[in-house]
């Protein structure tokens, strides 16, 4: 999992080395990179652990008192797709839990009485998205129609 922090006021690189170092020896932490221009640091970690973020801050602040640590919130969109000719109750099912289950979406619900699929995605990843929810979908329901539903009364066609 790849977690992003705000490093603000860091501009000393001898310092950004050390911090790159002591983070990646962290317990749970395969990788580490400070990106000094941008003033962030990048971790790569096996698990969502809230206490990693206190043991970045005292190593940041043990080399940059001065440095305020933050970590970076991914934000997300809602996209809806339209399911043309979804009609069976366990394929939605199905398609719900497979989309939701995908690294980069946080929620998903099918509604089947309107054939829909809302999900909440990393607005990062809405551009890739759309290809892997209609695999999905094809994968249990073949004949169904998906199409983006860009506003209240516009689709724009996936497959």
């Amino acid at each position: 999992m790849e977690r992003i922090f705000l490093l603000k006021g860091l501009d000393c690189p001898n310092c950004s080395a050390k911090i790159e170092k002591e983070v990646g020896d962290l317990e749970n932490v395969n990788s580490s990179s400070v990106n000094l221009m941008k003033q962030t640091l990048t971790i790569q970690t096996e698990t969502f652990d809230n206490s990693i973020v206190e043991q970045i801050e005292t190593i940041v602040h043990s080399h940059e008192p001065d440095v305020e640590v933050s970590e970076k919130k991914e934000s997300y969109t809602t996209k809806t797709y339209l399911l043309k000719g979804l009609d069976c109750p366990n394929c939605s099912a199905k398609i719900e839990k497979e989309v939701g289950n995908l690294e980069d979406v946080s929620s998903s619900v099918v509604n089947l009485m309107k054939q829909t699929l809302t999900i909440s995605v990393k607005t990062s990843a809405s551009g890739k998205i759309q290809d892997e929810v209609a695999t999905i979908v094809h994968s249990h329901e073949p004949d169904v129609k998906v199409s983006e539903q860009t506003d209240s009364y516009v689709t724009k066609n996936i497959c």
